[in-house]
Parts: structure tokens; C-alpha cells; sequence
């Protein structure tokens, strides 16, 4: 990730030598005039004392150089000394010049060094000369009689030069202290700068989410407390972090674990949320509320956010799609909580108990009305008509045994729908003999051929419960059979699995029938049930047991053929 850089700014280590570097140019610039400065004022204080020597020497050599002689004796000593020399009478009058011919040169007894040296001894001046016009510094010394003055010079070119020659040395003398000061101020700016840099990358990685990195120390005791500073919100922040990451999970888990979907849309329609169930429900919940499906739950949306009121409304089942219940529930901030609940199992069984109120009210309505016709009919016929009398006695007496039987298999069938199935290992082909020889007589009466094809199989169950599903098979074969038809009841054993299975050769079943069988009440021939006892029931009872000990039904029948039901349970000893 490359770091963005803002026009007009540096680095630290950048800042720190340009501040250094400005600071020292100053202080070098300031220092080096005061050098100068102070240098230039002792070289001239030296040079006027070097003259003042220069002049005593030149006074002790020329003293005894008579007149004639003082020209050729000062330029040898002018030459000597790399310093102009001029010999003056008492009366300012020129004897002798190293640099010019003294009959051409003016009367000097008006100069100032050479009037303070006639006075009261050696004189000084520095000015420009009036012969030569540059600027020179002058000292004069009178001899002891008092009859000359001896004047040695320089010009001012000379002590610049070597006021130029000692800045020249104090200027190296500063360049080389500038880079090493330079190069100190770099080790010490990467220095302080490199923890600070350190510093920022771990904050830039706290930032990216790295919550478990920690800064090394520094030297700097400033830089390691802002480094423990920056390690400890680290810290406290990945404790924070993981606490609502261990709350969202939680929240996560029972939001999912909710039998309803939870849906959270925002203000604009973003869809912000959805949990398991959602999916489960409605399938792939989308991101935006225009593209959620069934169209009806956008509009359950929308007028909950326009109206700022719960809406609540049912989805009613179209096709294979599920009977939803929307509640939509508008927040504070605007956005807008939806639940989708799945009603269909519920409609289901409240549609179911209304049929089986009105079906078991229809089915005990007729014995009852029977039993209540023929039992007003007997009370006129006894002394009337015997015989008919007798009818209406059997005729109650069917009736009463039929409203038995639906009572009784009502009874088995709110038994068999709360029971668990049992637990202990029962002989499957045991409980098909016992049942098959129960209802061997009722075959034989209507000339059935009964017959069983058993192998030893064991399943974990209810032997009462298993005894009751095959009963209720063997015995509806028989009633939908005729006589010369065949019943057989079997089981195989198959994999991990046991196939109970009954055959008959009777009606069979019409294929638009085979997916209600084994409802309550269902009857493929209401007349012929009615006739031969059924109450409805049986095949309703099957399907409960055989489910209640983890197995499956089913039916296979062709009209006119025949039929046969398959009962599968898992084995007990595989």
C-alpha cells in the first residue's frame, strides 16, 4: 500500500537538516563576521606593532647612513622588510623613499605620523597617501637627536590579504565542521526518525486490522512510551474486537436458530441482512428490496416505512409456493425489520383438524342415526311385527359395532400419533404369524386365499403398535378383495433394511386415489367400506406406526389387478 504524500511536505529526518542546516549557516555567518571582525582588529593591532619594530630596525640601520647614503640603504632594508621606507628630515623635507624619487615628493612635516613623531615619539596613521593615493598604515619613529624620522609603511591590499587568508581558513575551517555536523545531524535525525517510522507502520498495521503486533523499543524514552501507548489501544481494541466478534456470533447463531426469517432493510432499500431461515424460506435473500421475491413482501416493506406502522399480513399459498406471514416493523432510524414466517404446516394442520372434525362428525352421524332410526322403529314393531323387529335389533347392533370400531380405531390413532414407537427389540416375522393366523378364518369365510412368506427379521419397536399396522394391511386386503382372490403378506430383508410387504389381487386402487390412501377418513369406495366395516381409519394408522419406527409406506395398484403395500423399517441387527 503506497503511502500518499501531500504537496508541501517532508520527512522528519528532511525537516530536522534543513532546520539544521539553516541554523548553522546563520551561526556560521554570525560567528565568522565576529571572527573576522576580531581577527581583522588584531592583525592590525599586530601589524602596527610588526611596523613599529620594522621602524625601530630601520632607525637602528640607517642611523648612521649619512645623507648621501640613505637612499641605496632604504630600498635594500625596503626590500628586506616588503615595506615601504621613507626617510624625513626635522623640517618635513624628503631624504629618501623606497618607492619614489624623494626631490619630486612634497614637504611631509604636515603628515600626522609624522608630526606625532617630531613631538613626543612614534606616530601612527593609517590613511590614504597623498604620493601613491592607496590606503596605507604608517608608523613613524624620530631618531634620538631628533634630526630625522624614520616612516615604514604597508598598504592596506597587504593586511586584506591576510585577513582574506584567515577567513579562508575559518571558512574551511566551518565547511568541514558544517559536514560533520551534517552528517552527525543525519545519524541522529534517521535515528529519532526510524522509531517514529516504526511507530507509524505499526499504527498503519493496527489500522489494516493486525491487532496482535506490538512496537519494538527505541532509545527514545518519549517514543517507547507512545509505542506502549499504541501496543496497549491494540490491545483493548483486539479484545474489543473479539468480544463483538463473539456477540455477532452469538447474535448470528440465534437469529438463524429462529424459526422465522429475519430481514433488515435500509431507508434506500439496501437489504442490510438476512438470516438462515430467510434463505430457507423465501430462498436467496438479494441486496436491494426491489429484487425480493414474493413481490407482495416489497410492498409490506414499503407501506410499513411510508405509514411508520406495523404491517402485518398472510401470503396465501399459490402453487408450490408456501402460505407466508409478513410483519413488517418500521424502526427509529428509518429502516425497516421484516419476519417472514412459514404458516403452511399450520394451515395444514388446522385445515386437517377441521376435516377430521368434520369428517369423524360424519362418519359417527351414520351409525348414530342408524342405531336412533332403528331403535324408534323397534319400539313400534315389537308388538306389531316380531320379525321386523328382530331386523332392527341386528340392524343396531351393526351400528353400534361399526361406531365401536371408528371409536376404537380413533382411539388407536390418537395413540399411535404421540407414541414414540418403543425401544426393545420385537421378531417382525413373529407378529406377521400371530396376525396372520387372527385373520386366517375372516379370508377363509369369503373364500381368500391367505398366505405368508417370512424370513426372521427384528426391528426396535412396539410389538402392540407393529401388530396393529399389520392387522389394519391384512384386514383391508381381505374387505377390498372377493372370493378366489389371494392375499399374501411377506417380508425380505434387504441391506441394512426389512420390506414388509402385502399383496392382494383384489379392486385395486384408481391412480388418482394413490396419493390419499393413507388419509383420514379416505375412502376409494364409500359404499363398499361402509358394508364391509371399514371405518377410514386403517390405512391412516399404518402410516403413523410405520413412520413412528423410522420407516416408509407406500403403495403400488393397478384397478382391476390389485394392489400391494410396502412397509420398510431399518433392522435392529444388521
Amino acid at each position: 500500500m503506497s503511502e500518499a504524500r501531500s504537496p508541501g511536505r517532508g520527512s522528519l529526518s528532511g525537516r530536522l537538516l534543513t532546520a539544521y542546516a539553516v541554523v548553522f549557516i546563520l551561526l556560521i555567518g554570525f560567528f565568522g563576521l565576529l571572527t573576522l571582525d576580531g581577527v581583522e582588529s588584531v592583525l592590525r593591532s599586530q601589524a602596527t606593532a610588526a611596523l613599529e619594530r620594522e621602524a625601530r630596525a630601520v632607525h637602528i640601520g640607517l642611523a648612521d647612513v649619512p645623507d648621501t647614503g640613505l637612499p641605496r640603504a632604504a630600498d635594500e632594508l625596503a626590500v628586506a622588510l616588503d615595506a615601504r621606507i621613507t626617510v624625513i628630515a626635522a623640517d618635513g623635507t624628503v631624504l629618501s623613499d623606497s618607492e619614489f624619487e624623494p626631490l619630486r615628493m612634497e614637504n611631509h612635516g604636515s603628515r600626522p605620523e609624522v608630526a606625532a613623531a617630531l613631538e613626543n615619539g612614534p606616530g601612527f596613521a593609517t590613511r590614504i597617501s597623498d604620493t601613491t593615493g592607496v590606503l596605507q598604515t604608517y608608523v613613524a619613529i624620530p631618531s634620538a637627536d631628533g634630526a630625522r624620522v624614520y616612516r615604514i609603511s604597508i598598504t592596506e591590499d597587504q593586511l586584506v590579504a591576510q585577513v582574506a587568508e584567515v577567513g579562508t581558513r575559518v571558512g574551511v575551517a566551518a565547511a568541514i565542521a558544517g559536514v560533520v555536523g551534517v552528517l552527525v545531524m543525519a545519524l541522529v535525525a534517521r535515528r529519532v526518525a526510524r522509531p517514529i517510522q516504526d511507530l507509524t507502520g505499526v499504527a498503519r498495521e493496527v489500522a489494516e486490522g493486525r491487532l496482535d503486533i506490538r512496537p519494538r523499543r527505541s532509545s527514545i524514552r518519549e517514543l517507547d512510551r507512545l509505542g506502549l501507548s499504541i501496543g496497549q489501544m491494540a490491545q483493548e481494541l483486539g479484545n474489543r474486537v473479539t468480544d463483538a466478534e463473539e456477540e455477532r456470533e452469538i447474535l448470528q447463531a440465534l437469529l438463524d436458530a429462529l424459526p422465522q426469517g429475519v430481514i433488515l432493510v435500509a431507508p434506500d432499500g439496501e437489504i442490510l441482512y438476512g438470516n438462515g431461515t430467510a434463505h430457507d424460506i423465501i430462498g436467496d435473500v438479494p441486496s436491494r428490496l426491489t429484487r425480493l421475491t414474493p413481490h407482495t413482501l416489497q410492498r409490506v416493506v414499503r407501506e410499513a416505512m411510508d405509514a411508520g406502522e406495523l404491517q402485518d399480513e398472510v401470503l396465501e399459498s399459490t402453487g408450490a409456493s408456501p402460505t407466508l406471514r409478513a410483519l413488517a416493523t418500521p424502526l427509529p432510524d428509518g429502516r425497516v425489520l421484516l419476519v417472514v414466517t412459514n404458516i403452511s404446516e399450520r394451515v395444514r394442520i388446522e385445515r386437517m383438524r377441521r376435516d377430521f372434525v368434520a369428517d369423524a362428525s360424519h362418519e359417527l352421524k351414520t351409525p348414530i342415526a342408524s342405531i336412533l332410526a332403528a331403535s324408534e322403529t323397534l319400539q313400534m314393531a315389537f308388538d306389531r311385527d316380531p320379525e321386523r323387529a328382530r331386523r332392527f335389533v341386528t340392524l343396531v347392533h351393526d351400528s353400534a359395532r361399526q361406531l365401536a370400531r371408528i371409536v376404537g380405531d380413533l382411539l388407536d390413532l390418537s395413540r399411535v400419533e404421540t407414541s414414540s414407537g418403543g425401544d426393545t427389540s420385537v421378531r417382525l416375522d413373529r407378529i406377521i404369524e400371530d396376525e396372520f393366523d387372527r385373520l386366517r378364518q375372516s379370508a377363509t369365510d369369503k373364500g381368500i386365499e391367505l398366505t405368508s412368506e417370512t424370513v426372521p427379521a427384528s426391528v426396535i419397536g412396539s410389538s402392540s403398535d407393529l401388530g396393529l399396522a399389520v392387522r389394519n394391511l391384512i384386514s383391508n386386503a381381505i374387505r377390498y378383495s372377493s372370493a378366489g382372490d389371494r392375499v399374501l403378506v411377506g417380508l425380505a430383508v434387504e441391506d441394512e433394511s426389512v420390506r414388509l410387504y402385502v399383496q392382494d389381487t383384489g379392486t385395486g386402487i384408481p391412480k388418482r386415489s394413490l396419493n390419499r390412501v393413507f388419509e383420514r377418513f379416505y375412502r376409494v369406495d364409500v359404499a363398499r367400506s361402509r358394508e364391509t366395516g371399514g371405518t377410514g381409519l386403517g390405512l391412516a394408522i399404518v402410516k403413523h406406526v410405520t413412520e413412528a419406527h423410522g420407516g416408509t409406506v407406500s403403495v403400488e395398484s393397478e384397478l382391476g389387478v390389485g394392489s400391494t403395500f410396502h412397509l420398510v423399517f431399518p433392522l435392529s441387527n444388521p
